[in-house]
């Protein structure tokens, strides 16, 4: 079962962690943390995950300073593309978006194009659930994240990468929000915003 996977991963990566902080092993305790703030947010404890994203991303940019900058560099975005997912669970819109923005710098950098797709995909998410105010700037947040919705989509079909089951219910969240503010126009924003090109789609996002 899910459940059973979950506390089975959990203990995994807590025990390596022991192993790991009594060796003074700095990369290996950053990477453990960073798996286990996963797998607790899989398990469904955002709050938990945020805390320990939050450390894991402290412990990368430390690494970023020392001679392991490539692995630090490359860790450091898919925490930061990871905090922003679990900010956005917790709705602490203008947070996941920080983080997503540094997320996105950083994959541009470094062409990982699986998380400059999946940090569009977080952009497009808090566009579509921090519910503007205002009513003109709410159609243009919602034009916004469907566009990128599509965008995000298509990209990460076309590298062959599946949605990740935390992907997955952010994005059912936001076109939920979507359809009910759009209706039908949803479907047609979503096809063009999959014609986009990666930069259309950022100076998108970055607006």
């Amino acid at each position: 079962s899910q459940g059973g996977d979950a506390a089975r991963a959990r203990r995994y990566y807590a025990e390596a962690l022991a192993v790991f902080e009594a060796l003074g092993a700095e990369r290996s305790v950053a990477a453990v943390v960073h798996n286990l703030a996963e797998a607790e947010f899989l398990a469904g404890d955002a709050e938990a995950a945020v805390r320990l994203e939050s450390d894991a991303l402290a412990a990368f940019r430390a690494l970023n300073h020392t001679h392991y900058v490539s692995y630090a560099l490359v860790n450091m975005t898919a925490a930061l593309v990871n905090m922003a997912a679990i900010l956005v669970t917790l709705a602490r819109y203008d947070e996941a978006r920080a983080h997503a923005r540094e997320a996105l710098d950083l994959s541009r950098e470094l062409q990982l194009y699986v998380f400059s797709a999946r940090t569009l995909q977080h952009l497009a998410a808090i566009a579509a659930l921090r519910h503007p105010c205002d009513a003109e700037r709410a159609v243009e947040e919602y034009t916004r994240a469907a566009r990128l919705l599509g965008f995000a989509g298509a990209r990460l079909a076309a590298l062959g990468v599946s949605q990740e089951r935390t992907g997955q219910a952010e994005y059912e969240r936001a076109v939920a929000v979507l359809r009910n503010a759009l209706g039908f126009e949803l479907a047609q924003l979503i096809t063009s915003g999959a014609t986009m090109t990666e930069h259309d789609a950022i100076e998108e996002a970055l607006r």
